[in-house]
């Protein structure tokens, strides 16, 4: 959400890589964000 509202200080963020390896590592799932997409809720329009 940081990099959602202030992108500018914090441009060095990389949220997709955060999320594949939670994902990966800590809920042990096999979902290739960079094939299906990054989700959130609720949905930015």
């Amino acid at each position: 959400m940081a990099k959602w509202l202030y992108p500018d200080l914090f441009e060095d963020l990389d949220p997709e890589a955060f999320h594949q390896e939670y994902l990966t590592e800590y809920q042990r799932l096999d979902y290739d964000l960079s094939e299906h997409g990054v989700f959130v809720y609720p949905p930015l329009d």
